[in-house]
């Protein structure tokens, strides 16, 4: 499988922001090749990076800045008065690697369950595996981040300030929960 990868500048039937190339490459400069993101073979690991491009893709885990200048595209870039992140490969082989290693970033289209109770000392939280609390509260939904991820992308996405002041265009803001360790990029 060869993907096709956004550049963005609107490259006609982009999938990805990375091909399989590409994410072994940065990935391999970090040292971050674990031996399941191999045992995936080139198809696999096509699968993971088009999962990943899903994730980059998804306004309520990235709310991106600027308004996408080619409308109905699966791909969130090109768009106004932004300029396309040299990172974006990097976030897209980030998430490639993770979801090979097991991380279960939850599908946006079915929460794997909602937060109804927060406990601050000693932390505690308390979800509802069916996602019920989530269908009647979307805000209860919490999205499995990576922090070096949103490291990465955070002068390129809007501040959950930027929707309470107009700026987010409809943009539900979820909690962060970082259960990842930070990379070293």
């Amino acid at each position: 499988m060869s993907l096709i990868v956004e550049d963005g500048t609107g490259v006609t039937g982009a999938v990805s922001y990375v091909d399989e190339a590409g994410a072994l490459a940065l990935l391999t400069a970090r040292g971050l090749v674990t031996d399941a993101y191999t045992a995936l073979g080139t198809a696999g690991q096509a699968q993971a990076i088009l999962r990943g491009a899903d994730l980059l893709n998804d306004q309520r885990r990235h709310p991106w800045k600027g308004a996408i200048t080619v409308p109905g595209r699966q791909m969130m870039w090109p768009r106004d008065g932004i300029v396309f992140p040299a990172v974006m490969a990097l976030c897209n082989a980030l998430y490639a690697i993770d979801l090979a290693n097991g991380v279960a970033y939850a599908d946006p289209s079915s929460p794997l369950g909602s937060i109804t109770s927060v406990d601050i000392g000693p932390i505690s939280v308390a979800f509802d595996p069916k996602g019920t609390a989530a269908e009647s509260d979307p805000s209860s939904y919490a999205l499995v981040r990576n922090p070096t991820i949103d490291g990465l992308l955070f002068p390129y996405v809007l501040l959950p300030r930027d929707a309470i002041l107009g700026g987010g265009g409809g943009v539900a803001f979820y909690p962060l929960v970082d259960i990842l360790p930070a990379y070293s990029v």
